[in-house]
């Protein structure tokens, strides 16, 4: 199951949200809610959500702050814009945001389903792919640390020459150990930039 917020000023709205679909259903728990943007932050960073159901217009921090608060923080967590307003500069500035969906108030049970299977794929998406580059980086730090202390088994390189990642165009390499750590000032900073110049 995925994690959903839902962030919005009106208790009415909230609470319609929790009861107008089956939630389970779709792949998601409602793991929380807020009243503005502030708290909705607040709840962000204390939750984290896999995707917020986001009020545009509210108190204080409105959606597109928010949003934009969370973007310069590095968090790309999926969003549906809620909305009675139906201004092209509304809907223009959640897609430079990177939303997922934009609907207007009141909201219809069949579109909002449609939006959330929308975003659960995509949030599955964005797990898997994650995961995928977690798996490779583990696996290319063993593979590089037993070629550096000379593993005798010769299907090693193989393997690693069919990793594109790796960036291992040749089959022999001369590994050099270059230990700065303690050195004192001119041998070390030649040290570091030795390690500044060389190719990765």
């Amino acid at each position: 199951m995925f994690k959903a917020l839902i962030i919005d000023d009106e208790p009415l709205i909230r609470e319609g949200l929790k009861t107008i679909i089956d939630w389970a259903q779709h792949g998601f728990v409602i793991c929380g809610e807020a009243a503005n943007g502030r708290e909705g932050l607040a709840k962000v960073r204390s939750l984290h959500p896999d995707l917020l159901i986001l009020d545009l217009k509210m108190p204080a921090v409105d959606g597109l702050e928010l949003l934009a608060k969370l973007r310069e923080e590095g968090n790309n967590v999926q969003a549906l814009i809620l909305t009675g307003y139906s201004e092209f500069t509304y809907a223009q500035q959640a897609i430079n945001l990177g939303v997922l969906g934009y609907i207007l108030k009141p909201i219809e049970e069949e579109e909002l389903k449609e939006k959330l299977k929308k975003a659960y794929l995509a949030i599955a998406k964005e797990k898997e792919q994650a995961t995928d580059e977690s798996t490779l980086a583990l696996v290319m730090d063993k593979i590089m640390e037993e070629l550096c202390w000379g593993n005798p088994d010769p299907e090693l390189t193989v393997r690693a020459l069919m990793i594109p990642q790796l960036q291992l165009p040749w089959e022999r390499y001369r590994v050099g150990l270059l230990v700065i750590h303690g050195l004192s000032g001119r041998e070390q900073e030649m040290g570091e930039k030795a390690l500044a110049a060389s190719p990765r």
